[in-house]
């Protein structure tokens, strides 16, 4: 019984370092860092940011993928907060590339604004650097950073950083908050031309409360029931139910729409639990009923005969999954309604720009950037014309004498394992040569001699 009890908290320690939600090789992984500005007037953003969380995901697994969503991980990093040490140039990881989307929600929600040192440079050279990015050529690897002041602050030239993001076939995307113009003035623009991404500007003092649709308050009433199919199992289970709780109440805050689009994940495949849900942790194949101690169970399970387990498992998959289809045939009939309700509604927000981005970029090529680029584009330069060294990089699959293998995707870790060191790659346009002074020739002295005549400058031998 000891060694069961051993092994099983062994395994839950190893499940709660390293588990993500498994990947199908089929899948198109989308990984997407969000660098946000979270100094003194960005409060705005860590709304949106808060309340369109959900909008952000839906749309990006909902849209043209059919039966096979795409597999999406989400990284955060905060820049330019005054409660960070100057040492760590303000600049903090938040979360590493995770599935777990309640995590990152709890994170958002715990943010505080404050500060004026907003290094973008180097907030985007420690992502490239620290995150656990995927090398497969079909997958997508979004860096997006928001923010209002100058892009070039900082120790670390932005210039550098985004063209190594680009050599490791990271697009770098910026979200001015602000008018587009100044966004261009202030070198946000240029950012993301170098970094094959897309520049877009947003009015982060938007309301974050969206107009109700006619499905809200029905899928409001089906989250009650899909939240009671949840069986919290492990020592970490019931603590990490009560995070979902909180989050649900926490978007509420922000309307009942926002609301309804954080149902519509719960019910989605990008939505698991593995963790600490006992349905999906056993559907993902990372434990087995049998092997888990009776005091690990939720409190219905314990004292029943593995047959009766099993039994009440099935019931309450089965109610899960009649739930999760109605949610998800309401969420079709909510989608169409929203976009009837916002189509007046100019005005981009976070979530938008975000979406928008990624499904430009759906399907393109990254190209590696010579460092040494001339002609950097400025606010009146056509980026389409500049003249920039650069060599396309096909997507090769690796060739041996036997069986191909398929490329190999990296383990998603809970805390970044690459230390991170400054980049000191300096991108130089050339500068225009001044001509030197000419110098006076020099001309020769005539020797000094002493009184009688000699040259006093030579060696004289003496005579005997």
């Amino acid at each position: 019984m000891k060694t069961r009890i051993l092994l099983f908290a062994l395994s839950m320690l190893i499940t709660s370092t390293f588990a993500q939600r498994p990947h199908n090789y089929n899948q198109q992984r989308i990984q997407v860092a969000l660098l946000l500005d979270t100094s003194g007037s960005m409060q705005g953003l860590i709304n949106q940011a808060r309340s369109q969380l959900w909008t952000i995901i839906n749309e990006l697994t909902w849209v043209d993928y059919g039966q096979n969503p795409p597999y999406v991980e989400l990284s955060l990093y905060e820049f330019g907060s005054s409660n960070i040490p100057s040492r760590f140039g303000h600049i903090r990881q938040i979360v590493p590339f995770t599935t777990d989307l309640d995590w990152v929600s709890a994170e958002l929600f715990s943010l505080r604004t404050g500060g004026s040192a907003e290094f973008c440079g180097q907030v985007i050279d420690m992502a490239a650097q620290q995150l656990t990015w995927t090398n497969h050529p079909n997958d997508l690897r979004l860096i997006f950073i928001a923010g209002n002041e100058s892009f070039a602050q900082g120790p670390v030239d932005f210039r550098g950083a985004i063209v190594n993001s680009v050599n490791r076939g990271i697009s770098v995307n910026t979200i001015f908050c602000g008018r587009y113009s100044e966004g261009q003035n202030l070198l946000w623009e240029e950012g993301a031309y170098l970094g094959q991404g897309q520049y877009m500007n947003i009015d982060h003092n938007t309301s974050t409360d969206r107009q109700m649709s006619p499905q809200d308050q029905q899928l409001l009433s089906l989250n009650d029931q899909l939240n009671q199919t949840y069986l919290p199992y492990g020592p970490d289970g019931y603590s990490m139910q009560q995070r979902q709780i909180a989050q649900d109440k926490n978007v509420s805050r922000y309307g009942k729409s926002n609301m309804a689009q954080r149902v519509m994940t719960k019910a989605s495949p990008v939505y698991n639990n593995s963790k600490w849900d006992l349905i999906d942790a056993i559907d993902n194949g990372q434990v087995r009923l049998e092997n888990i101690p009776d005091n690990e169970l939720p409190s219905a399970m314990r004292g029943k005969t593995i047959g009766q387990k099993r039994v009440y498992l099935n019931q309450t998959r089965t109610k899960r999954k009649q739930v999760q289809s109605k949610i998800l045939a309401l969420g079709k009939t909510k989608r169409a309604a929203d976009k009837q309700l916002n189509k007046n509604t100019p005005t981009k927000t976070l979530d938008k720009a975000i979406v928008e981005s990624v499904n430009k970029q759906k399907g393109r090529t990254i190209t590696k950037r010579d460092v040494n680029i001339k002609n950097i584009p400025t606010k009146s330069t056509n980026p389409t014309k500049a003249n920039v060294s650069s060599t396309t990089v096909k997507p090769t699959r690796p060739t041996t004498t036997t069986k191909p293998t398929k490329p190999t995707r990296p383990t998603t870790t809970s805390r970044p394992t690459t230390k991170y060191t400054p980049s000191k790659t300096q991108v130089t346009t050339p500068k225009p040569t001044t001509p030197t002074r000419p110098t006076r020739p020099t001309t020769s002295q005539p020797p000094k001699r002493n009184n009688i005549g000699f040259d006093i400058n030579k060696t004289r031998t003496p005579q005997r």
